[in-house]
């Protein structure tokens, strides 16, 4: 049993750690971890997945099935729950916000008609901006 001054302690303990931000680093730890679950999927050894298009090193293609193998990478990155749906016209825009603001990412089934392109992937996230903007899943 704790004496009444202990209880005062502890309640400052409390109040004090409030304070000095431990709820807030701890709130900053879900993003951080969204950052690099997405940079493990789809930059592992920091080389984006894919091969290169043309010159332009930050746009990859990936050989996929259909869409849904292009939807995979993106549940892989984050939980299904937290993607938003839009359609505009007769595409389907799925897109993930990423904790803190470290950035976005949209797949959607906007592509090129005569190639052999089944979805486009966009990545908005500042850290990845020299590495990885987008990744032109095709057909294989």
């Amino acid at each position: 049993m704790r004496t009444k001054l202990q209880r005062f302690f502890i309640g400052i303990f409390v109040v004090l750690l409030s304070f000095i931000g431990v709820s807030q680093v701890q709130a900053a730890e879900p993003g951080r971890q969204a950052l690099d679950r997405v940079k493990h999927i789809l930059c592992p050894d920091n080389k984006p997945i894919g091969k290169p298009q043309g010159q332009d090193a930050t746009t990859t293609v990936v050989s996929v099935s259909d869409f849904s193998d292009a939807y995979t990478y993106l549940i892989k990155i984050c939980p299904a729950k937290e993607l938003r749906k839009e359609t505009k016209g007769n595409y389907i825009f799925y897109s993930y916000t990423l904790p803190d603001g470290a950035g976005s990412i949209v797949l959607h089934d906007k592509v090129s008609y005569g190639k052999r392109e089944v979805a486009v992937m966009e990545v908005e996230i500042p850290e990845l901006k020299n590495t990885l903007q987008k990744i032109n899943f095709v057909k294989r």
